[in-house]
């Protein structure tokens, strides 16, 4: 019958023939998209049998019984087309079938034309429809089996197992895979780039291992964790971090300047003593033993408590003729590095002991007046003390051993004092004390073809012992003193001859550059007469002097004479103070016990 409309009105007296059902699985290998689908197909009549042209509306639903009591799922398509008596659905187009209605059991479909009632019988959906669910994997393992939801195909239990060529996985493990043949796992793709195994937790990526082929064919492993790369080329080098192509056999990348490359080398040990070592790494060789060339270790230097895990580190080798690796440098707890010892002094933070000539041996090519092979540097500051910047001891036996020797092309030694204040300093200090023998604070001495000075100094000479002059005599090496005298002279020896009872003696030019003769700083002239006369008087002048005989002699008798002057720019010099004696002990030697308690304070130097 037709509606009022003009349009064929269904009634259940219509001619209803399910022509087929087929199900498409449109899952990942399709679009995650796309949902589950049932490809239904029927045909229409009306009541006197005729072939129905015309659009409709039509409901469909799935009971779980044939009475239509219990449905489990319903949709209506407001405009399907039927020529002919035929018409084609997509059952779940509208409303998608969820994949828990298919559950094993007999379903029933019901369908309803316009506002008809719903036809029955129910039909009831053939197996081709639970092709929707993989039935042949249904009660593996005494488990649900597995579950098709659309996108994704899992286990439906979470007890459930899979064993792949063993009907009897390992328990606690969700996939065992069994070949006798060696092969467990194989990923075929002809993707440059694809992850092939992956793992999250909570959601996040936290695990995946891929294969790149980005390099012309050089195929590597690539292993993603929150973000780091680890690559595995088949060059056989591994790279850790953003490493790109692993320049090395190990190639360690940090994240960026605020998170640089780490390696951690973790003692398993729940309780550290001193003495434990917490990691190596050893250095062997090709041919596969146990012989180690180098070693880095580090060891506890006490039992570690929660906030304190003291340990130092180590570099060993393997000398020559040897297995074992011997300690070379230490670098203690504290931060000082011992090199040939592995107690390094405490205070030193470089602390080298040899065995053989040298204990350091130092070298520069850079050609300059302010090069420093060796630069040491006090850089504190205070008063009370005298921190010595270079200290120098050797001392194998009495009489024996150099402090400090010093080779140069110009100066062996060069001692300087910039001094910023008014009290005593030092360009080179000798200081030798004790004993009973003989005692030199400075010795100097020069030989060689040309000119030879033992030592030269440059201003003041001070000393509150003798200044001596050593020559051979038949008695051995014998001393001869220097004349002392308050003031600062410089003297000339002559000798002349009068003539009818006079002369005139010039002074040598070259003595008058060194003296001062004035009014005020007059010259001395001591006459010794080598005859016999009325005797002689003196009349001086800036550069020469006259000898005259008393009352008018004319003798001609010779003399030697003694001309004494003051040294230019010292003509004011006249027992003057200096400090440096105060605490001498040749002055004071009461003085002699303070001072050395002093220096064992080390108050001073």
């Amino acid at each position: 019958m037709l509606r009022p409309d003009g349009r064929a009105s269904a009634r259940k007296s219509f001619v209803f023939l399910v022509v087929g059902m087929v199900i498409f699985f449109l899952g990942s290998f399709s679009s995650a998209d796309v949902p589950h689908m049932i490809s239904y197909q029927g045909k229409l009549t009306t009541a006197s049998g005729g072939c129905l042209n015309d659009t409709v509306q039509m409901t469909f639903t799935i009971y779980s019984d044939d009475q239509g009591i219990s449905d489990e799922w319903t949709e209506t398509q407001t405009e399907v087309v039927v020529k002919e008596g035929i018409f084609n659905v997509l059952l779940g187009s509208v409303d998608t079938i969820p994949t828990a209605v298919f559950d094993g059991n007999v379903k029933y479909l019901g369908v309803q034309v316009e506002s008809d009632p719903e036809m029955r019988p129910l039909k009831p959906m053939v197996s081709v429809a639970y092709a929707y669910r993989a039935g042949t994997a249904d009660g593996g393992g005494g488990g649900g089996g597995w579950v098709d939801d659309g996108t994704v195909v899992r286990l439906e239990d979470s007890t459930d197992q899979v064993g792949i060529g063993t009907s009897n996985p390992r328990p606690g493990y969700k996939l065992h895979l069994k070949d006798d043949a060696g092969v467990y796992l194989l990923f075929d793709h002809s993707r440059d780039t694809t992850w092939i195994l992956g793992s999250s937790v909570a959601g996040n990526q936290s695990f995946y291992i891929g294969q790149e082929n980005p390099f012309g064919g050089m195929s590597r492993l690539r292993i993603m964790t929150n973000g780091d790369t680890y690559l595995c080329p088949a060059t056989g080098k591994v790279g850790i971090g953003s490493t790109g192509t692993p320049r090395e056999k190990l190639d360690v990348a940090g994240d960026n300047d605020y998170r640089p490359a780490t390696v951690a080398l973790t003692n398993p040990l729940g309780i550290i003593e001193a003495g434990e070592v917490l990691g190596h790494v050893r250095f062997y060789g090709a041919d596969g033993g146990n012989q180690i060339g180098a070693e880095i270790r580090s060891s506890a230097v006490e039992e570690w408590t929660p906030g304190s895990s003291a340990a130092d580190l180590r570099f060993l080798t393997t000398p020559p003729g040897s297995a074992t690796p011997v300690d070379r440098v230490t670098i203690s707890d504290d931060g000082n590095v011992g090199i040939g010892t592995t107690t390094p002094n405490a205070s030193a933070k470089l602390h080298v002991a040899g065995t053989d000539w040298y204990a350091g041996y130092f070298t520069s090519s850079f050609l300059s007046d302010t090069t420093h092979v060796i630069h040491s540097e006090y850089t504190g500051s205070g008063s009370g003390f005298s921190p010595v910047a270079v200290y120098g001891k050797s001392r194998p036996a009495d009489n024996r051993g150099f402090g400090g020797c010093f080779e140069g092309g110009v100066y062996g030694v060069v001692g300087m004092v910039a001094p910023t204040g008014s009290n005593m300093y030092y360009g080179v200090r000798g200081d030798v004390r004790g004993g009973s023998g003989t005692n030199w604070g400075v010795l100097g001495y020069a030989s060689g073809g040309g000119y030879n000075v033992g030592v030269f100094y440059s201003g003041g000479l001070e000393g509150t012992g003798t200044k001596s002059c050593v020559v051979k005599t038949s008695q051995g090496p014998t001393l001869l003193y220097c004349q002392e005298s308050p003031e600062n002279w410089f003297e000339d020896f002559g000798e002349g001859q009068l003539a009818n009872g006079r002369v005139h003696i010039e002074l040598d030019a070259l003595f008058l550059e060194t003296v001062t003769i004035d009014g005020t700083n007059p010259m001395k002239v001591f006459i010794q007469l080598e005859g016999d006369c009325n005797g002689v008087y003196v009349s001086k002048g800036t550069t020469s002097f006259d000898v005259i005989e008393f009352k008018g002699g004319t003798s001609n008798v010779p003399f030697s004479y003694r001309v004494v002057a003051k040294r230019k720019g010292f003509e004011n010099k006249r027992l003057d103070y200096t400090p440096a004696g105060e605490n001498d002990p040749y002055l004071y030697p009461e003085a002699t016990e303070r001072l050395e308690k002093e220096r064992e304070k080390g108050q001073i130097e």
